[in-house]
């Protein structure tokens, strides 16, 4: 609020005095509120590295000793110039003899390089009779880059060196690598158990071949393995009594031949009895090397077909009775 004269006058009641009179009050109202409200300059400590870059903290210590009854009043910190505050001013506050000691901590962090002037700042210590204003000095800082200087760069101390290698410097990784394979090789056959030979079924009694198949067959049929999922399984023993019977009834090895070789070594006078044989053969190397795996009513096709084809024989020997 600015004072002028005729504010004095008329807040004070003294419109009717002389002029000597009111410059003599005037005056001692300016004194009143000078030594009211003083301001005065204040110590200070700055904390921070030898080097300043752009992002480091630096720290403002400002020390206030008053009364006990006295209340001081740090600053509202904003951004100043290119220096921003980090957080609220940590005041430690002790007391002895009846005098209060306040230390301000106050830190700062620039983020721009150059020389900067940081201002002052003003601290209010509130008592009952007087308010009292304490200032700080400005200072310069001087705010360094964090990239490093052209003539601060690593340089080689030196030229590389050419390396020349020689026929053991070859000669000795390849060999490590050979006897490494060669025993990854050793000791996976060496762990690896040889697939064992299908069992070939003893040919024990006078029955025919085909009663004997069949019997087999209705034993295969009887494990319902198709119910169970074990598809693979099934095809696998189906197609070992199917190459059984043609080798004891046709007299070719059927049991050690591939599907290829028995197409090429049975030899029948009916082509379309060889084709369903084959079919059946061919459907087994299918699931059992490709994964294959068939619709059931594809399977159950199949072990029907070679069922009548078993009993067939029946007819072509009418004086075999059932087992």
């Amino acid at each position: 609020m600015k004072l002028t004269q005729k504010n004095l006058w008329s807040f004070s009641g003294l419109g009717n005095i002389d002029a000597d009179m009111k410059k003599t009050i005037i005056i001692l109202i300016v004194m009143m509120l000078t030594v009211v409200l003083s301001a005065q300059v204040l110590d200070q400590k700055i904390e921070k590295p030898g080097r300043l870059f752009v992002g480091t903290p630096f720290s403002l210590y400002v020390e206030i000793t008053s009364a006990i009854s006295d209340s001081i009043y740090a600053p509202q910190l904003d951004s100043i110039d290119v220096f921003f505050p980090m957080g609220e001013p940590q005041q430690q506050e002790t007391i002895q003899d009846d005098v209060k000691k306040n230390i301000i901590k106050m830190t700062f962090q620039a983020f721009d390089t150059g020389d900067y002037t940081f201002p002052s700042l003003e601290f209010l210590v509130k008592s009952d009779s007087r308010d009292t204003v304490l200032t700080t000095r400005d200072f310069v800082v001087i705010i360094n880059s964090v990239l490093p200087d052209s003539a601060d760069a690593i340089k080689d101390i030196a030229h590389p060196l050419s390396l020349k290698l020689g026929f053991w410097d070859f000669f000795i990784p390849i060999a490590g690598i050979i006897i490494i394979i060669a025993l990854i090789i050793f000791l996976k056959k060496f762990f690896t158990k040889p697939e064992q030979p299908a069992e070939i079924p003893k040919f024990t009694d006078n029955r025919p071949i085909w009663q004997i198949a069949h019997e087999m067959l209705m034993e295969l049929l009887n494990k319902k393995l198709l119910d169970k999922g074990e598809n693979i399984e099934f095809y696998y023993r189906l197609s070992i009594i199917l190459r059984y019977f043609i080798e004891r009834h046709y007299k070719i090895n059927a049991l050690e031949m591939t599907t290829s070789e028995i197409r090429y070594n049975l030899k029948l006078d009916d082509s379309r009895e060889k084709g369903d044989i084959l079919k059946l053969l061919t459907e087994s190397d299918k699931v059992k090397f490709a994964k294959y795996l068939p619709e059931r009513e594809k399977a159950e096709d199949l072990a029907s077909w070679f069922e009548a084809y078993l009993d067939s024989f029946k007819l072509r020997n009418p004086e075999v009775k059932d087992a």
